[in-house]
């Protein structure tokens, strides 16, 4: 049986001096601000000290980046064909091309949209992309960039919220804790004029109802945009479950938004039929 050195050096205490000090550091130079939870004991300081020499040294790196566009990063090649003089057979073959060397560069370009021809997307990547601006930190890693962030699809985009942050959060047994993007006053079926918080309680209130909620399914099948108003429409088959037994309800939903003066759109009105809030 082996026993443990008594004689081995705890190095544990000049580590958590070490870690406070680089932890000072980072807060002087850098505001960086440090909590723990109540009754935590902290980070192990190996652990700790790896963190926050990494912390450091991206700090470090980041001051001495420079700003370069996406050409120069590439080392302003000149044999990048335009879009116009591609042949629609030859398109899916310079798209993999030009993907290669931006990522031989560690940049990554994708788009989320899923309306976004394959033809813009090679022109987006040839001719504006190029121009952007990004911090070049001179070390591995991959720098990440989202077409959408550029170009908005509003269809693609008020489909995702409605469906996703919307209807399936509001389907589902877990309380509600947000919509997004909320938008004031709400109107909840036949409820008009609500509040956040009053919209948010006649959700609640309709959850607590029931011992549980499966979303069954759940699907989006139109979105339609007219000038500063957008609706989003589908349909559900959810269950609701008491106590005293489960009933499957089937129906249709809609989700209208409007936009802001600052570009936001909104959600204004939810309609989803059979649910009793």
């Amino acid at each position: 049986m082996s026993q443990q050195n008594s004689h081995r050096p705890d190095f544990t205490g000049d580590l958590k001096i070490e870690n406070d000090v680089l932890k000072m550091k980072l807060m002087l130079e850098h505001g960086a601000t440090f909590h723990s939870g109540p009754g935590s004991s902290g980070m192990d300081p190996v652990m700790e000290h790896a963190f926050l020499r990494q912390i450091i040294d991206f700090e470090e790196k980041n001051q001495h980046a420079q700003q370069r566009t996406v050409f120069e990063k590439l080392g302003r090649p000149a044999d990048i064909r335009n879009v116009h003089e591609i042949p629609e057979g030859e398109l899916a073959t310079a798209m993999e091309e030009m993907q290669e060397r931006l990522f031989r560069h560690g940049i990554h370009l994708t788009a989320l949209s899923p309306n976004i021809s394959k033809r813009e997307m090679y022109r987006f990547m040839t001719e504006e992309f190029l121009e952007v601006e990004m911090t070049d930190f001179d070390s591995p890693g991959i720098y990440c960039f989202v077409y959408d962030e550029f170009h908005p699809d509003p269809y693609y985009d008020n489909e995702c919220t409605a469906l996703d942050y919307c209807i399936r959060l509001i389907l589902q047994k877990d309380n509600l804790l947000y919509v997004f993007p909320p938008g004031e006053p709400v109107r909840l079926n036949d409820h008009l004029g609500l509040s956040d918080l009053d919209f948010r309680d006649k959700i609640n209130n309709f959850k607590n109802r029931y011992t549980d909620i499966a979303g069954l399914s759940a699907e989006a099948t139109k979105t339609m945009i007219k000038d500063d108003l957008c609706r989003v429409s589908g349909n559900h088959v959810t269950g609701l479950c008491t106590e005293e037994e489960c009933q499957i309800v089937r129906g249709q939903w809609k989700v209208e938004f409007k936009k802001n003066d600052d570009g936001e759109w909104l959600i204004y009105n939810i309609q989803i039929e059979g649910i009793q809030f």
